[in-house]
């Protein structure tokens, strides 16, 4: 399955906006793919009539199965730092489900939106951003299946909670205007996501080990 398209169109809104909004400011666009791995993380599942489940949660990520980890980033900046917008799309597989789960999966995805500051340090860029998960839960508890066509505009998105990120990468120019840039970023996100007949708050910690090309004005 494709990306989320509310995602991609939230992502290209922004991009016209960083490229109108000053014309004496430089831009850049970049594009990354990778893996992630998520830290052990409470999770609690409240549903009508039973009493809570509480675990601390292992999750997989399975970033190469569609749809792939991946995440676009948007900048404007002169200098030295840039003020930035990204969306990365990370996803959830509850590896360690209990007798009463048979799904819990956050996989269209556990989308993070972020906007924040980048600063260069010589070959390095350091970033921090804050922002919003939006979810996309999919689960099944007690037998209760929670069903698709619901959430933001029946797209099966859910605005889940508060993120926050951090990220460290090394540039290499191919080019006048195309660079290369492996990168390393840690999230951590609080997500409360609808079940049938309850909730369940899902907090991830995750670091990300991406590989990005990009393109700058």
């Amino acid at each position: 399955m494709a990306p989320s398209s509310g995602g991609v169109r939230f992502g290209l809104l922004l991009g016209f906006w960083f490229a109108t909004s000053s014309s004496a400011a430089d831009w850049n666009v970049t594009f990354g793919a990778g893996t992630a791995h998520s830290f052990s993380t409470p999770l609690s599942i409240d549903q009508d009539g039973f009493a809570e489940l509480r675990l601390s949660a292992r999750y997989d990520n399975r970033p190469f199965e569609s749809p792939p980890h991946w995440f676009v980033r948007i900048g404007r900046g002169s200098g030295e730092a840039a003020w930035e917008f990204q969306y990365l799309h990370h996803k959830l597989y509850l590896r360690n489900r209990p007798p009463e789960v048979a799904r819990f999966d956050i996989t269209h995805g556990y989308n993070i939106y972020t906007l924040g500051r980048g600063w260069r340090r010589g070959g390095f860029w350091l970033r921090a951003g804050a922002g919003v998960v939006v979810a996309h839960p999919e689960s099944t508890v007690r037998g209760r299946r929670f069903g698709p066509r619901q959430g933001i505009l029946g797209l099966d998105q859910y605005l889940a909670g508060p993120a926050l990120v951090l990220g460290a990468a090394r540039e290499w120019s191919l080019g006048r205007r195309v660079f290369l840039s492996p990168e390393l970023q840690l999230s951590a996100g609080h997500a409360r996501v609808p079940i049938r007949d309850g909730r369940a708050s899902a907090p991830n910690i995750a670091a990300h080990f991406l590989i990005c090309f990009g393109w700058r004005s």
